[in-house]
């Protein structure tokens, strides 16, 4: 999988700055991930539906693993005593049904993503949608 630095590093450093809240990285061409979506919008449900949805429309033909597979970024405003301070989960979805020869690319492109994406809090493992229940990954990031 081929990373672009040109790409997702912008995004990554727009979200640490507060420009953005989050983004969702997907396949857009065979082996090539790419920023699929950015928002500003704080509405967590938005977020995960366009992490974790159905690409039946998609407008290229990918192998069904990069069909499915996503990685997000998203900013998370945590309140301490009388401030607010961010703090930054790094997504992947893989559903339950993703084969147990495709774990291994899993894997191999996490680490990819995590040599652009340097700063988180929290890795969040999702396959399934109870995963990114909000309060299991608040609790992930100490909020």
């Amino acid at each position: 999988m081929a990373v672009p630095d040109h790409e997702i590093k912008p995004t990554y450093e727009a979200i640490r700055a507060g420009d953005l809240t989050w983004a969702v990285f997907a396949y857009g061409s065979p082996g090539q991930l790419t920023v699929d979506h950015v928002s500003v919008d704080s509405d967590y449900d938005a977020f995960c539906g366009r992490l974790a949805r159905e690409d039946a429309d998609a407008g290229v033909m990918l192998p069904q693993y990069e069909t499915d597979v996503r990685f997000a970024y998203r900013r998370f405003e945590a309140e301490e005593i009388g401030s607010e301070r961010a703090k930054y989960a790094l997504f992947v979805w893989s559903p339950a049904y993703t084969e147990w020869r495709e774990k291994k690319k899993l894997l191999r492109d996490t680490l990819d993503v995590q040599r652009v994406v340097l700063h988180y809090d929290a890795e969040v493992l999702a396959s399934q949608r109870d995963d990114l229940a909000h309060a299991k990954v608040v609790a992930q990031l100490g909020n």
